[in-house]
């Protein structure tokens, strides 16, 4: 008999029910105290029970139920620890294997430092068009690009009219981005097209149009100048722009919940810490090294806030971050480049039919 993952998770999943159909705090423990209770009792001759102590390497500590760690107090239960997955990181050109497509526009936050996006599966996604055939295709990327997309136009035209942009006009926005083929035929369609909604009309309330004349960049498509002939960058922005006083201002679009409330409301300002995903600032330590005095902004959705985001008052890990995402972009130009390859995630890798990590090519 096998009683198989006895630790809870501490996240909490049920976040999109109504409070009516949430399920009770202890309802979890309830459920698997009576899970054991039934192998414990239906056992023959040996009973297994598995579970993990932290979601990942150096994680939080995961609970375990009352009835386990009671059971384990009282008796004394060989107890076995499966090893740990190693972390693979090898140095290797991968320009042996495939020839690269031209010039892609390549996503910073694919820069990120701490490895979050395999580099293996990277390269051939993006740049070998290598990718895994799944049945349903997620689609939330094509949702998050729609909706950053129409958060774009909604800045440029309330600053071409010189006010705020009505909330009916910035949702046309994005239902007619709703309709593309891909979107409209997709079966979670209609949920994303509610959320989506909510985030379009409440930025439209919280975008109030910078005075006079602005110059905009283009953010899909934008190749900043590094040199060494380095590959052009898609910024994962809103929009970035520069206003009638020189100064450069970065929109960053993010659907959680960033600032905390504070007597019933939410404060201004964010500093940088307050945004967890270090992949998502790529883009901006990137446009600071060109612009020093850039203005950074940070719409967060759940918040219905656009936030001034202040820079890290530590200036040299703004550039020790920056200087991290140029060696990789030099790493993807080349095709020489360290990939630290994360074992417990090959399973489920899009690409791994033709990783050469997986095919056994690397050691």
């Amino acid at each position: 008999m096998v009683v198989a993952g006895q630790t809870l998770s501490t996240a909490q999943r049920d976040w999109w029910l109504p409070p009516a159909l949430t399920p009770s705090a202890d309802e979890d423990w309830k459920q698997a105290d009576a899970l054991l209770f039934v192998g414990l009792t239906r056992a023959q001759r040996t009973v297994v029970i598995t579970y993990a102590n932290a979601k990942s390497t150096g994680g939080k500590q995961r609970p375990l139920p009352d009835l386990l760690e009671r059971w384990q107090e009282r008796y004394t239960i060989p107890l076995s620890e499966f090893p740990e997955l190693a972390r693979i990181k090898n140095l290797f050109s991968i320009n042996t294997l495939w020839d690269k497509r031209d010039r892609v526009y390549l996503s910073t936050r694919k820069l990120d430092k701490n490895d979050r996006y395999c580099g293996i599966s990277t390269w051939l996604e993006e740049f070998v068009s290598i990718r895994f055939p799944l049945g349903l295709t997620s689609l939330y990327p094509r949702f998050f690009m729609a909706v950053r997309a129409t958060l774009q136009q909604i800045v440029k035209q309330a600053q071409l009219l010189g006010s705020r942009v009505e909330p009916e006009e910035g949702v046309a926005l994005f239902l007619a981005r709703c309709e593309e083929q891909a979107f409209a035929e997709h079966p979670h369609a209609a949920l994303y097209r509610r959320m989506g909604l909510v985030h379009v009309r409440k930025f439209t309330e919280a975008y109030e149009p910078h005075p006079g004349e602005v110059h905009f960049f283009e953010t899909e498509a934008t190749s900043l100048t590094f040199g060494d002939g380095l590959l052009p960058v898609r910024l994962d922005l809103v929009s970035y722009f520069q206003d009638g006083a020189g100064v450069t201002h970065a929109i960053l679009y993010r659907p959680e919940s960033l600032g905390e409330l504070r007597n019933g409301t939410y404060p201004n300002e964010l500093n940088w810490s307050a945004m967890k995903d270090a992949s998502k600032k790529v883009s901006l330590v990137m446009l600071r090294r060109l612009f020093p005095q850039i203005r950074f902004w940070v719409f967060s959705a759940a918040d219905g806030i656009l936030y001034h985001y202040k820079p890290n008052r530590i200036t040299k890990n703004m550039d020790a971050e920056a200087d991290a995402a140029l060696a990789k972009l030099k790493g993807f130009t080349t095709g020489s480049f360290e990939a630290r390859v994360d074992e417990s995630k090959c399973e489920s890798c899009g690409v791994r039919i033709s990783c050469p990590h997986w095919l056994g090519f690397m050691s």
